[in-house]
């Protein structure tokens, strides 16, 4: 499972994401249910709950077991260098390949 998956499960259920050095971290908003995985160890992950859990909860836990379950390799996206935007995209907010230019003489 890849770590955008599990963002976009985590959101669809009322969960926040944040990123320590070591650990993903996934909370229940305006709860104290926590969910923490191991960013550089396979099938590490803590999980905090109140005495029960519901239906979002069940699968959003259900779900993080599966992302520890896959290996820290084989998380996170595919960065193709040809695909990333350069500085002139970032800065027009449009891409930029080849550019051609008259000059006025």
């Amino acid at each position: 499972m890849k770590i955008s998956e599990l963002k976009r499960i985590a959101d669809e259920n009322n969960y926040e994401y944040w990123e320590l050095e070591y650990l993903h971290v996934f909370t229940k908003k305006y709860t104290n249910y926590f969910i923490s995985i191991s960013k550089n160890k396979e099938k590490r992950i803590w999980v905090k709950t109140p005495m029960m859990c519901d239906d979002k909860d069940f699968y959003m836990t259900k779900a993080a077991v599966k992302f520890a379950d896959t290996p820290p390799e084989d998380r996170e996206e595919e960065k193709d260098k040809e695909n990333r935007p350069n500085w002139m995209t970032r800065w027009l907010g449009e891409p930029v390949r080849d550019c051609e230019v008259e000059v006025e003489e």
